[in-house]
């Protein structure tokens, strides 16, 4: 074995070794396995879910605040957790629970140039937006877990910023000196966000389609098979990046033609699509910014 191979592999490894032990750590992953334990079993109700979230009084608090949000457009004044349910539906208030769960879990005090924890998150909420859009669309495929596949898509980037920030660190200062993007920076480095996400979210107990879009969001083509909820993520996260949700936009980043023809859409839907993400950047940005800081 190369010494360059040796090196990758221990780093590697060091990695592993550390997200193994992320479940010492604070007990959100609890409360989003209590409630993929409610999606997953038909007998329980939104009252489960209004009983896991209750508890959590910082939960509920950014939930009923976002619930009564410009996003929205309710008449009602939300001001319980079951009235969240009744207004804005139960699948909803389960994708904000899961939402604010994972930004909680990985609040850092930790400071790098060039990469902002709040635009991270802004950026994975307008995926996790577009991707429902795409999925209502586009494939017979429960359109609401994409709202999920969206938000958790990158969740190895946060976990390497919270809980790895020498190699983060390092990862960064690629990307800075060599003018690349961060995955290739991550790939220089011999590290990439994907695998740290699919560990993380395999010891985690996530449902498979969450891993599968963790892992392929940018290679949704897996030993020539097409996966359809990581085309649909790769799809939205190229348009969340050109449009600029929670950062710089990049209308470099171009969609492949064969994704679209997997997925059924047109060029001319995907760009009515990036057009009217243009004009919910805002909302997005005012409905969840604050509580994203919090």
């Amino acid at each position: 074995m190369q010494s360059g191979n040796i090196t990758d592999y221990i780093k590697v490894k060091k990695i592993r070794e550390g997200v193994d032990a992320i479940n010492t750590l604070p007990t959100i992953p609890v409360t989003l396995e209590k409630i993929f334990s409610i999606l997953e079993d038909e007998n329980k109700s939104a009252r489960d879910l209004e009983n896991i979230i209750k508890y959590d009084q910082s939960l509920s608090a950014k939930i009923i605040s976002v619930s009564n949000s410009a996003f929205y457009g309710l008449r009602m004044q939300i001001t319980t957790i079951s009235r969240a349910v009744v207004a804005i539906g139960f699948t909803e208030v389960k994708n904000l629970a899961i939402s604010v769960a994972l930004m909680n879990f990985f609040k850092t005090k930790a400071k790098f140039p060039g990469f902002s924890v709040d635009k991270f998150w802004l950026h994975s909420i307008g995926v996790g937006i577009v991707s429902r859009m795409i999925a209502r669309i586009s494939a017979n495929i429960d359109a609401e877990s994409l709202f999920t596949c969206g938000i958790v898509h990158d969740i190895g980037r946060v976990a390497l910023c919270a809980y790895f920030p020498e190699e983060f660190k390092a990862i960064l200062d690629i990307k800075n000196q060599e003018n690349c993007s961060m995955l290739e920076a991550e790939e220089r480095y011999g590290l990439k966000h994907t695998l740290v996400g699919r560990w993380l979210a395999e010891k985690w107990q996530f449902p498979e389609a969450f891993v599968q879009t963790i892992s392929c969001h940018h290679h949704p083509y897996e030993q020539k098979t097409f996966l359809t909820a990581a085309g649909i993520v790769q799809l939205a996260d190229i348009l969340v990046h050109r449009t600029g949700v929670g950062e710089e936009p990049d209308d470099s980043l171009t969609w492949s033609v064969s994704s679209l023809k997997d997925l059924e859409l047109t060029e001319d839907y995907v760009s009515g699509v990036e057009e009217g993400l243009y004009s919910l950047k805002d909302v997005i940005k005012e409905t969840w910014g604050s509580l994203i800081s919090v």
